[in-house]
């Protein structure tokens, strides 16, 4: 296994490009046969659903930047992927604390996002993405559906811990890192955060989900430090973890997702014009490492 250490170092990007987007699907198929074969392909079961999106989670994000780290790098993979960095407390703050900050800003770009209307002559592609926005919303539902304590702790790890620690692992350790390599480090940011928002299939909320992949990918530039966009978008899931549980269990919950939309627009403004402040604050704090 030495042997293949490094092996594609001196590769072209799009040969490593090509190595990754191999690796993810190797091992989701690998999982997603192993998922037929447990639950029978039940996608209206609840447990079934968390099952698959676990194997999701763990063969097309957690595995694969770990074997490809192994195989482009003489590095470690922890110190590829930028894991081996201690972390500073008060930028764990300072990152949580802008995720709140930015939720009503994020709720008005996702309200101006879904008035977006393509030509007629892109209807078919409308009604396309109209149809995925609702099997995800279905999924989700039925992902967050839970009405205990344990439940709630469970949806925590599965929606909210692995899918933040594997998509920043695999988008922002790997794939902008190779991107970074020949196109400089904002192509990369901006590139990989497109393509990271894209890959949810939620085309109505692809500019917030775009801008938010951004700042995962400043962040890490910023500090070097992967655990830092992984806290972020932990943070971020969970916050719409925990709403909707106790939204389920008390009817009198301020609705998140509607804070900074409509009549509460001005909400949005202020939380955009704070976020800025806290994102330029925290940038002066972090000593530069440039990671790509």
């Amino acid at each position: 296994m030495s042997s293949l250490k490094g092996v594609f170092k001196n590769r072209k990007i799009f040969s490593q490009l090509l190595l990754l987007l191999f690796l993810s699907g190797l091992f989701f198929y690998i999982g997603l046969a192993f998922w037929m074969v447990i639950s029978a392909g039940r996608r209206e079961d609840a447990q079934a659903i968390r099952v698959l999106q676990l194997i999701q989670s763990i063969g097309l994000f957690l595995i694969p930047p770990f074997i490809f780290a192994y195989l482009v790098s003489d590095r470690k993979p922890t110190e590829y992927l930028s894991l081996s960095q201690k972390i500073n407390l008060k930028d764990v703050m300072y990152v949580i604390l802008i995720m709140f900050i930015a939720i009503p800003f994020v709720n008005f770009l996702t309200s101006l996002n879904q008035q977006l209307v393509l030509p007629e002559v892109l209807a078919p592609v409308e009604e396309w993405m109209k149809q995925t926005e609702e099997e995800a919303a279905f999924l989700t539902k039925q992902l967050l559906q839970v009405d205990n304590i344990g439940g709630l702790f469970a949806n925590l790890i599965l929606i909210a811990l692995i899918p933040a620690l594997g998509e920043e692992l695999y988008f922002r350790g790997a794939l902008q890192n190779v991107i970074g390599r020949g196109k400089g480090t904002h192509f990369a940011i901006w590139m990989t955060g497109f393509l990271f928002s894209a890959f949810h299939l939620q085309f109505y909320g692809l500019l917030p989900r775009w801008l938010l992949g951004v700042f995962f990918g400043y962040i890490l530039v910023w500090s070097g430090n992967i655990w830092l966009p992984v806290i972020a978008h932990f943070t971020n899931n969970a916050i719409a973890v925990i709403f909707y549980y106790f939204s389920g269990q008390n009817n009198e919950v301020v609705n998140i997702d509607a804070v900074g939309t409509n009549d509460s627009w001005w909400m949005g403004v202020i939380s955009l014009i704070l976020t800025i402040l806290l994102v330029f604050r925290l940038k002066s704090r972090i000593p530069k490492k440039q990671h790509i």
